[in-house]
């Protein structure tokens, strides 16, 4: 099968008003290709990203990938297909080491994937976590590193596990940095209590960047270094982001975007069983959570309980606050995650030999058209 879309092609390094052609998957040319072949799909004026990539979220439409159930996945596939996401991690929260072990092993049997956003494996946020920063996590199942623990949840997961967060505060978070990296796991730190001297040493011994940076980690203080004040003045790490106006206000955005750059920014959703789904009560984490006005909280306690917020959505917030460029904004929604999880030779960009995974948006980034492998996922706009 082969198929040429035109419009406005967001590259690595420049927007072209030209045509690009996927043939059998794959992205095999990028200029006017007059093939009498093929059927052009011509949108002039809509800009085509590479498809976004989303590493960290733990579902929506009423759904927590917590329950370990392989159809969820696909649900919730399609559903982020919508927001013109191509690809995905399935985030978990904190759970009992056999519970975890049980979850992924059920993961590991998710079909492959067609008509919605591919699987691209399982981010665990935690085990290994500062209890003073647990955010909503369940206190009782935090606790310091294990390496023989941490072979068990990646034999369980059978090299789904790519991404994980942890904290630098124990002793033996070089072994743990070590052994993850060695197999393909990207240890990111997050919702701790480390100092800018352990996040450092962290960095050193290879982890890759900062889970949603701001939320859950000490913060920046003028006396005290901590977390936040290693993120912005150490140029090591991927950085997560959710610009949502809520997690992280307009003004903290921009500061952050200003030292670490598009070349750092990583955006994600941390989305929650409320996206896409009207006003109401969830169950995530284990805790009763409502959903109002845009905003995510425990019912109990009105702690924030992750977002509600599409990725595309926070590409407009970007793009309104901080002024970046469209290449600008691929390399942080898409290329980015890509490299993090060590698939930007196939994913995050425009280029021939890569995957035809593709997202249309239009002025306002409102979704039109997606595309995996070249197949349409979600279509909006006329074609």
């Amino acid at each position: 099968m082969k198929q040429r879309i035109s419009g406005r092609l967001v590259l690595k390094d420049r927007i072209v008003e030209d045509e690009l052609t996927i043939q059998d998957g794959i992205i095999t040319h990028i200029g006017k290709n007059p093939d009498p072949h093929t059927t052009l799909w011509d949108l002039p004026g809509f800009l085509i990203y590479p498809g976004l990539i989303d590493v960290h979220l733990h579902g929506a439409l009423g759904i927590d990938f917590a329950s370990g159930n392989p159809a969820d996945i696909e649900t919730v596939g399609w559903d982020v297909a919508r927001d013109g996401v191509t690809g995905f991690l399935a985030s978990l929260t904190t759970l009992p080491h056999q519970e975890l072990i049980a979850v992924l092993k059920r993961l590991s049997r998710v079909p492959e994937i067609t008509g919605a956003a591919r699987f691209l494996g399982v981010h665990a946020e935690g085990p290994y976590l500062s209890k003073e920063y647990k955010a909503l996590m369940k206190e009782e199942y935090i606790h310091a590193p294990n390496t023989k623990e941490l072979k068990e949840i990646a034999a369980a997961g059978k090299s789904l596990l790519k991404t994980m967060t942890f904290s630098p505060v124990y002793e033996n978070t070089d072994e743990l940095i070590r052994w993850g990296k060695k197999h393909g796991i990207r240890m990111m730190i997050g919702h701790t209590a480390a100092n800018a001297k352990q996040v450092r040493a962290a960095l050193d011994q290879g982890a890759s960047g900062y889970t949603h940076f701001y939320n859950a980690m000490s913060p920046l203080h003028h006396r005290s270094d901590g977390t936040v004040s290693a993120g912005l003045s150490d140029s090591r790490g991927y950085v997560e982001l959710i610009a949502d106006g809520v997690h992280v206000s307009e003004a903290a955005v921009k500061i952050c975007v200003k030292a670490v750059g598009a070349d750092r920014l990583i955006l994600v959703t941390d989305a929650m069983p409320g996206k896409s789904m009207p006003d109401g009560e969830f169950t995530f984490s284990y805790l009763d959570c409502i959903k109002e006005k845009g905003r995510a909280y425990v019912k109990a306690s009105g702690r924030l309980a992750g977002s509600v917020i599409s990725l595309n959505k926070e590409i407009k917030n970007i793009k309104d606050w901080c002024g970046f460029t469209d290449t600008e904004l691929a390399k942080a929604a898409s290329l980015n995650p890509a490299r993090l999880l060590g698939i930007a030779d196939r994913y995050g960009s425009l280029e021939v030999g890569k995957a035809g995974d593709l997202a249309v948006f239009d002025e306002d980034y409102n979704c039109q058209l997606t595309l995996v492998n070249g197949e349409v996922v979600y279509r909006r706009v006329m074609l």
